[in-house]
């Protein structure tokens, strides 16, 4: 099994999808390549890497460690294996729920202003409820301003900050938002075991775990839709 000759240190909460397309990258090869050659088809459900569960986190990882040269628990901090898929054995409905309906599989949201700083994915932009960057007080952008594709974060990329039809996404324009819409995503943030900081709170929702958390608010988001 061929490693890669170019390695890189994870960020501590980037996603496996954008740590994958980051490497392949930097060594000249296609994110799609390195799926391929790690035995991962992308395109069946079991190797959706934020659907890794203790049945198949040793099929899907053995050799992606190998080639990438990291060890499977680096790599399964970088997925949603601790926040959910360990837990699909006794807690299977809320697991598949939060997959089908909290998680994007296919494609991903990016604040530009975080792009820009440091070109790398952050693995909480790939919840659906988490449209606004704590950071910068802004939206998350979803689709390409130009082309208006959604924006992916796996298969063929060339590059992380570059849309398929040259746009840049460091270059495109925001929307502010109050304070108060940030707080959902810093929630997330703070119940996210690779960014976890959490300190005492008033707050209940703080004692609650990640996927309690999303299965709730999945919960009454189409509860509401339904009498819209």
């Amino acid at each position: 099994m061929n490693r890669l000759l170019i390695t890189l240190k994870p960020f501590k909460d980037e996603s496996l999808h954008g740590y994958i397309t980051r490497l392949a990258i930097e060594n000249g090869a296609s994110p799609l390549n390195l799926y391929i050659l790690a035995d991962l088809n992308v395109n069946k459900e079991k190797s959706n890497l934020h659907l890794i569960t203790k049945e198949t986190q040793s099929y899907n990882f053995t050799k992606l460690s190998m080639i990438l040269n990291k060890c499977q628990s680096e790599l399964l901090d970088m997925s949603f294996y601790n926040e959910l898929g360990k837990f699909l054995d006794y807690d299977s409905h809320q697991i598949n729920v939060i997959h089908r309906w909290g998680i994007f599989a296919r494609r991903t949201n990016i604040c530009p202003k975080c792009l820009k700083e440091q070109s790398y994915l952050r693995k909480n932009w790939d919840v659906h409820l988490y449209t606004c960057c704590p950071k910068h007080g802004c939206l998350l952008l979803e689709r390409c301003p130009t082309c208006n594709r959604y924006i992916r974060n796996f298969g063929h990329k060339v590059s992380l900050i570059e849309c398929m039809c040259g746009f840049k996404f460091t270059d495109a324009v925001t929307k502010n938002v109050e304070i108060e819409e940030t707080n959902f995503a810093e929630l997330i943030d703070e119940l996210s075991t690779s960014t976890s900081n959490l300190t005492h709170s008033l707050n209940p929702l703080y004692d609650l775990e990640l996927r309690h958390l999303l299965y709730i608010m999945i919960f009454f988001t189409k509860t509401i839709a339904r009498y819209e």
